[in-house]
């Protein structure tokens, strides 16, 4: 049964890890009394434990997703149905996580994931496992052990070279009890060893080494420097030749013949970096089961038990990983050994083996457990017992600085006193709160930094705040690289990991795909990695996909946080912002932890570029320096940012600054922001002549410039540049990362008007956190003498400049307003901001009228253009559409009004139209739903009671819209009012037969000669629907005549589709963006000679 509040974890736990694919908790057992018993804790995720039996048992949660994906549940498996599940989806998954609470209660009939060897339970459990190694290609005999857990054995194929380095001095007769297990009691064929000689001198011990010489497989080497444990194994390592490498100690005795190939078993499997087994004193007590971090520092787990009974955690008697093992058997996968750099010779003798386990750790390798590998250990019979004070102070700055805060593998409510695992009673303390003691006791002191050190984890959980799992996943093994985001991981991890990546590569993330990185992943480095083809693939893919993008979004999207840290992304800043996105910012954005890493890692490899784009996005910067980037101004602006923000560091020298703009613009910067040069020079920008004489006068002493800047202009091409200066601009503000029809028309707009030789300087202004994250690519500044403002009169109106980020240029602009609106009649709320235009530009004739109609400011047409974006072509079915019908489509946007789109008169229509048994369907394409809940439930039931109707309610990127207009047969639109008929004219433009209400901005280019109009009547709204006013009019258009006309559609589709091509060339005449480039760019001439024919000092 569930526990209380199990529900409430649940819930807790997917806010703070909400890209979980699998969830597991702790359970306990009920007493016939009802008594709680027996509990179980878990540990973190564990693959090795899960091959040994089902340890997620009560309480797991899977995504839905993931279970599809893996074939859902197998009726057939038994008892051994959920762990077969549960091996099935871990093999996909990505993100595994534990709760460390109680959340089931089993019951006390003795139901358990450990069933008796003998049980009909524990063969159906022996057939999950053998299916899971059968899926790796790999026949394995199933063994159930006295605990029921189970153990997998496999005759090794191909067995690997393993290299066997001990380090030894003298003492021979327990090396030679060491060694004659290895050479006569060992089944393993293909091994080495190699025998670190640190400096014996007894004769007895070179004696012995005189009759090894009569085995090829034994080497010696000598070691001649002061003994080091460390020195003295990685000296030996570099004599191996083998793929694995075992670190054995000369104290070890082999009990059992097949204990290497058990090592190697689970060496051989995929992410396991480390192998290491249980270890016995010689009077049968156990010496170690693994170890614990935040056990007494780093303790040797169920030290000296002899209960070997199954308790809260388990037992010693069944594979696990640990975050450590100890080094008197340590197997090392060559990979991991190099990339971890080896043993640490700055620790003399102790804890140098479970530092180098942490390293691979934090390289994305895992360490397993084996027991069944069993040794016996005389520990401490060659050097002692006593370990370092120096090893041990560097052990534990290498924890803090590792930001290991708590041991995954080991549970919150275990006692920390406690080397055999036991629960945490009154004032006990737990793992984590012991490490953090140890380690600041133990260590050196380590004062905390205000600088935010990506490549070391102690800064980056200093500066969040938290503790590890808040801020960071659990390491990425490579061969869990399946998908984007685990690729993102694995690539964070290698970049915080590796330094000598990062100096070969100090861009890599920057670069994107075809950069040095990319190239190198896909290649020598992927391989050398040991990165599979796929995940190479998926790691370039990652490059370009711009991860960081919707964090930096989000930090632009929140202007307290953008005021108080402008410099959030400049070194001097990091520390404060990550601190808000891991503790505020994640949240209120919904971002990944990948994407938050993805950003900081960017800025670090290229702090001049944010410096730059910081700029570009402070407007309080803008306002100080507003020709700050350019070369008449950055001087002054690095001079105050380095004295502001105390700033040494070479990137705030603008000679490095990834700058590209041009003379002229970075003039025209400068003339608005110098009334003196203005003063001198007041027609420099209206005609080639006075430009010219603007750009000769820079390059003289009399221009009161510095050499520099004057060597600078009298390079230019100086007719070149006033060519460029006097060319016709426009800055232009709009909706360009706000997926609507907005965003579609002012792309078309800019794009038009470029073609038409017009420069441009855009801006997109902030509209909601669910914009595109696109903002940060508009970082246009006012260059130009115009600004077209496309933006409508409510509710952004009078705040354009502070959400576009961009300071509003004195002298101001000449300033138009582009504005769409559905009736012929505009509201009285608009007249508030016509006096912050000069003109308005309009896309329809009937918007036009009804503004002339109320102001006094000129009113001009201005079609935007149509132009069908790229997309790629879908099938039906990937939108979820029956392939058959004859499909009939609609797309409208829920925030645009439902009452004013009508999508309930055309559901009327269809179903008067057809019959449902009648191989026809209506689509309806919409968007944010979510937030009109009681409109979207009236358009659900209108759909289910007409039947053959599909509702789509997603936002789909541009692409994608048209790709779903692309599989349609014909397009409809029952609208009331429209401003323009965006979808109508690309549905036209695709061919489409097109339907539409014969009313509003379409008409201006739709007729009965490419289109079928809807007949309709004209009526007043007789309420108020927010924007519109009760006693606006607008259409009400006939449904029966509609639905005529669908029907006439259907029966005559070869009619309907020749009337579609007759659409398309209509729409290809009149609607292209060469026609509306040239009327903007004619606009644009008239005002720049009716602001020139004003500046009557120009001769």
């Amino acid at each position: 049964m569930l526990a209380a509040g199990a529900l409430n974890e649940l819930a807790h736990s997917l806010r703070r890890a909400p890209r979980s694919d699998i969830l597991y908790g702790d359970e306990d057992q009920l007493s016939q009394e009802g008594l709680r018993q027996n509990p179980y804790f878990k540990p973190g995720w564990s693959p090795d434990l899960l091959y040994a039996f089902n340890y997620f048992g009560r309480l797991t949660l899977l995504r839905r997703e993931l279970v599809a994906q893996v074939g859902g549940v197998d009726a057939t498996m038994g008892a051994g149905v959920e762990w077969d599940l549960n091996l099935r989806a871990c093999e996909k998954a990505g993100i595994v996580t534990r709760i460390p609470k109680v959340l089931c209660h089993r019951g006390g009939n003795g139901e358990s994931e450990r069933p008796a060897p003998a049980s009909e339970a524990a063969a159906d459990q022996r057939k999950a496992l053998r299916n899971r190694w059968a899926r790796a290609g790999i026949a394995a005999n199933i063994e159930t052990q006295p605990d029921g857990t189970q153990r997998s054995v496999w005759q090794l194929q191909a067995p690997p070279l393993v290299s066997i380095v001990i380090p030894t001095k003298d003492k021979a007769d327990l090396l030679q009890v060491c060694l004659d297990g290895l050479l006569q009691g060992t089944d393993y064929p293909n091994k080495e060893i190699i025998l670190v000689d640190t400096g014996s001198t007894e004769e007895s011990t070179l004696a012995y080494y005189e009759r090894l010489r009569a085995f090829p497989e034994v080497s010696i080497v000598h070691f001649g420097r002061k003994f080091n444990y460390s020195a003295a194994c990685n000296f030996g390592a570099g004599f191996a030749r083998g793929d694995l490498m075992l670190f054995l100690n000369n104290d070890v005795e082999i009990v059992t013949a097949d204990w290497l190939q058990e090592l190697v078993r689970f060496a051989q499997r995929p992410g396991v970096g480390v192998v290491g087994t249980q270890l016995r004193y010689p009077g049968g007590e156990l010496q170690h089961g693994g170890v614990g971090v935040g056990v007494t520092l780093c303790g040797l787990m169920y030290h000296s038990d002899r209960n070997n009974g199954w308790g809260i955690f388990g037992s010693a008697d069944h594979p696990r990983n640990w975050m450590a093992v100890m080094g008197a058997c340590q197997m090392v996968v060559r990979e991991a050994f190099e990339r971890a750099g080896g043993f640490d010779e700055a620790y003399a003798v102790a804890f140098s083996d479970v530092a180098l386990c942490l390293r691979v750790w934090r390289l994305g390798y895992r360490t397993a457990y084996a027991p069944h590998a069993r040794l016996l250990h005389h520990e401490g019979a060659t050097r002692g017992v006593v370990n370092p004070t120096a090893d041990l102070q560097r052990f534990a700055d290498d924890v803090r600085l590792l930001g290991i805060d708590e041991d995954p593998y080991l549970h919150p409510e275990l006692d920390a006193n406690q080397p055999i695992p036991s629960l945490r009673i009154g004032e006990a303390r737990s793992p984590r709160e012991s490490l953090q003691i140890d380690t600041r006791a133990l260590g050196s002191m380590m004062l905390p930094s205000l600088t935010l050190d990506l490549q070391v984890e102690r800064s980056s959980l200093e500066a969040a705040g938290l503790p590890r799992e808040d801020v960071l996943w659990l390491p990425q093994p490579a061969y869990g690289v399946t998908d984007v985001w685990s690729a993102a991981r694995w690539c964070l991890d290698l970049l915080r990991t590796c330094p000598e990546v990062v100096r070969r590569f100090p861009t890599a993330l920057s670069e994107g795909p075809q950069g040095r990185f990319g190239a190198w992943i896909a290649g020598e480095g992927g391989v050398a990695l040991g990165l599979s083809g796929s995940a190479r693939s998926w790691i370039v893919q990652c490059l370009g996909e711009r991860l960081g993008a919707r964090a930096r979004q989000a930090y632009l999207f929140d202007e307290d946080v953008k005021t108080r840290l402008p410099h959030g992304l400049l070194p001097m800043g990091q520390h404060a912002l990550f601190r808000w996105f891991m503790r505020e910012g994640r949240h209120v954005a919904d971002l990944r932890l990948e994407e938050i890493w993805w950003l900081f890692h960017e800025a670090v490899e290229r702090p001049a570029a944010e410096l730059v784009r910081a700029y570009a996005f402070s407007p309080a910067w803008q306002a100080l320096y507003p020709d700050g980037l350019t070369v008449f101004g950055r001087r002054a602006f690095a001079g105050w940012l380095a004295a502001t923000y105390r700033v040494r560091d070479p990137w705030i020298d603008p000679a490095c600054w990834p700058l590209d703009i041009t003379p002229a613009r970075q003039i025209r910067a400068a003339y608005w922001a110098r009334e003196d040069w203005r003063l001198l020079h007041p027609c420099a920008l209206d005609d080639q002549r006075h430009a010219t004489a603007l750009v000769e006068w820079l390059a003289t002493p009399a221009s009161a410039q510095p050499p520099d800047v004057v060597e600078w202009c009298a390079a230019l091409d100086v007719q070149q540049v006033a060519a460029e200066l006097v060319a016709p601009g426009l800055n232009v503000i709009g909706h360009f990362a706000y997926p609507s029809g907005l965003r579609v028309s002012i792309e078309a707009l800019v794009e038009g008007a470029q073609g038409a030789g017009v420069q441009t300087s855009l801006r997109d202004l902030k509209t909601d956190r669910k914009d595109d994250p696109l903002h940060a690519d508009f970082q246009g500044f006012e260059d130009f003498e115009t600004t077209l403002i496309h933006v409508q009169p409510e509710p952004f109106f009078d705040k354009v400049y502070s959400r576009s980020d961009l300071f509003e240029r004195l002298p101001r602009t000449y300033r138009i307003g582009y504005w769409y609106w559905e009736f012929d009649v505009i509201p009285d709320s608009w007249l508030s901001h016509i006096d912050e235009v000069d003109e308005i530009w309009v896309a329809t004739e009937f918007v036009a009228r009804g503004l002339r109609a109320k102001v006094s400011k000129p009113v001009h047409t201005i079609f935007p253009g149509v132009k069908l974006g790229s997309f790629d072509r879908r099938t039906r079915a990937h939108f979820g559409l029956e392939t058959a019908p004859y499909t009939f489509l609609f797309t409208f946007h829920m925030m645009s009004v439902m009452e004013r789109k009508n999508p309930l008169g055309l559901i009327r229509a269809f179903a008067s139209a057809f019959k449902p048994e009648e191989s026809v369907q209506l689509v309806l394409k919409t968007s944010f739903a979510e937030r009109h809940p009681e409109q979207f439930k009236a358009l659900k039931d209108a759909a289910a009671s007409a039947g053959n109707v599909k509702i789509i309610n997603e936002v789909y990127s541009p692409g994608d819209v048209l790709a779903l207009m692309d599989v349609c047969d014909a397009y409809v639109s029952l609208h009331r009012s429209e401003g323009l008929g965006l979808t109508m004219a690309e549905a036209m433009l695709m061919g489409k037969p097109v339907i539409a209400t014969d009313f509003s901005g379409n008409v201006d280019f739709m007729n009965e000669s490419n289109s079928l109009p809807v007949r309709h009547e004209i009526v007043k709204l007789g309420k108020a629907i927010p924007p519109y006013e009760a006693n606006f009019e607008w259409a009400q258009p006939s449904e029966s005549h509609a639905a005529e006309l669908m029907r006439r559609v259907y029966d005559d589709q070869a009619w309907a589709a020749e009337l579609g091509e007759k659409g398309r060339a209509s729409a290809e005449a009149a609607l292209s963006l060469e026609v509306a480039g040239a009327k903007v760019a004619q606009r644009l001439n008239e005002i720049q000679a009716l602001r020139r024919s004003k500046r009557s000092n120009c001769a």
